[in-house]
């Protein structure tokens, strides 16, 4: 979908069909669920990992978020230092819809950090739970698609931003994930802090 508003519709265009799709319900719920994304939010997913899953996946996870942290600011700071977030591109314009609250950047649009980390750990964590019932994979992606989302509502991003961020964290979640297989050799990386604790 994101793909297609990319490619059909101008940046600018993209954006307002995606922020002006607005209600008090998602101004609420919004503010609160674009913290998805955050980097602690996954720090705290990785710890879990590590400490009731097991020791090699939360590692890797860890490593990962460094690895892609970097990448991003990188990207964000450097590459595309002088791309500006949708309230200075469209500077003074009325039609833009602004939660109250939420604090609003104005430069380093490109990629979504958020969106990066959020498809990042979500791809990790359903590559781990892939043979589980199907419904666990449905709800990290939705969980990630709704991080993204939240950008471009709270009118932090292009559509184009999310779109990438959301390729980045795929690819990444993959790679990671493919470490982590290869780290299995370890008996220590397949029991969780508690079992390692413990003996």
């Amino acid at each position: 979908m994101c793909a297609s508003l990319v490619f059909l519709y101008p940046d600018g265009r993209s954006f307002f069909i995606l922020n002006g799709l607005h209600n008090g319900l998602l101004d609420y719920s919004l503010t609160y669920l674009t913290h998805i994304g955050d980097g602690i939010t996954v720090i705290i997913l990785c710890v879990l990992l590590l400490i009731f899953y097991n020791f090699g996946s939360g590692l890797i996870s860890i490593i990962g978020l460094g690895v892609i942290g970097l990448v991003s600011h990188l990207m964000k700071y450097y590459l595309f230092a002088n791309s500006p977030r949708p309230h200075l591109y469209f500077w003074g314009n009325k039609m833009i819809h602004y939660v109250e609250g939420v604090k609003i950047n104005i430069e380093n649009s490109f990629p979504s950090g958020h969106t990066f980390t959020a498809f990042y750990i979500f791809t990790f964590i359903a590559m781990l739970a892939f043979s589980k019932p199907i419904f666990r994979q449905i709800l990290l992606a939705f969980l990630a698609i709704v991080s993204a989302y939240s950008r471009v509502y709270l009118a932090q991003h292009f559509v184009g931003d999310i779109l990438t961020g959301a390729v980045m964290g795929i690819i990444f979640g993959l790679l990671f994930y493919k470490i982590y297989t290869k780290s299995k050799n370890y008996k220590s990386f397949n029991s969780n802090l508690i079992q390692l604790i413990r003996k």
